[in-house]
């Protein structure tokens, strides 16, 4: 929550500072399908995950010149079904079964000039992830994890279309999971365990139809590998004692469809 209020403190500041500026704005709407895999490593215990679905976007840009510009943008993906294949916590058992996800990207990036037709950029981001593991009477597990994006963007325009390599490293500075048994044990225990920080890595191929002076239509696939190291050990009474999340990775890759205006 304290990270949404502040995205949602740096994007007013950024309205009322745009007022100062000659300022073009983009408002765009759209979705993306996404096909998700997740699995714990070192595999001592079994633990993956896979789902496929649909979310919403929108975005919101400020174009200060052509080339110089800041992008935000919010994806959100609720009542996922996946498919996990894992053991039962702490034994050796076997688990085949559905989870309901849901998933939440928020993330802001400046776009600066190199030389034409190539941009760097920076910015600041926060990914969260809810998991409601199936169980009787089974529980929650949040990830949030904070991150940097730095990455290039290289465009090719020709007559109305344009097509573009955008390649970023996705530096993470702070990551933590919540598990969550207090809403479905009585006095269950919540526990909250930190991510040990790695970079992860996005590539993407926009393309884009401008159809008007104002309105344009961008389709983009894209691949993005994130990691986390092992997290510390803490005491969950309700879970039989000591629990830790394990190193994992996950793999994304999708293609997004979304319909801009400039104004």
């Amino acid at each position: 929550m304290r990270t949404n209020r502040r995205h949602l403190a740096i994007l007013t500041t950024l309205l009322i500072s745009s007022v100062a500026w000659s300022v073009d704005y983009q408002f765009g709407v759209g979705g993306d399908y996404t096909t998700f895999f997740y699995q714990e490593l070192p595999p001592a215990a079994k633990s993956t995950e896979a789902a496929s679905y649909p979310s919403a976007v929108a975005e919101l840009n400020f174009y200060f010149t052509n080339t110089f510009y800041l992008k935000t943008r919010y994806e959100f993906a609720g009542g996922v079904n996946s498919y996990y294949d894992g053991t039962v916590l702490n034994s050796s058992q076997g688990a085949h079964i559905t989870n309901q996800l849901a998933f939440s990207v928020m993330e802001a990036d400046l776009y600066f000039p190199i030389f034409d037709p190539v941009n760097l950029y920076v910015g600041y981001g926060t990914r969260t992830w809810s998991r409601s593991l199936s169980g009787s009477p089974g529980y929650n597990e949040i990830y949030t994890s904070n991150y940097i994006p730095a990455g290039i963007l290289w465009t090719i325009y020709k007559d109305r279309f344009s097509i573009a390599l955008d390649a970023s490293a996705r530096i993470i500075n702070s990551a933590n999971i919540q598990v969550i048994t207090s809403k479905t044990f009585p006095g269950g225990q919540d526990s909250t365990m930190s991510l040990g920080a790695t970079t992860g890595e996005r590539v993407a191929l926009p393309v884009e139809d401008y159809l008007s002076p104002s309105f344009s239509l961008r389709f983009t696939p894209w691949y993005e590998h994130i990691s986390f190291n092992s997290s510390n050990s803490v005491t969950n009474s309700t879970l039989g004692g000591s629990i830790y999340e394990p190193s994992s990775t996950t793999d994304n890759y999708g293609l997004e469809m979304m319909l801009l205006y400039r104004y």
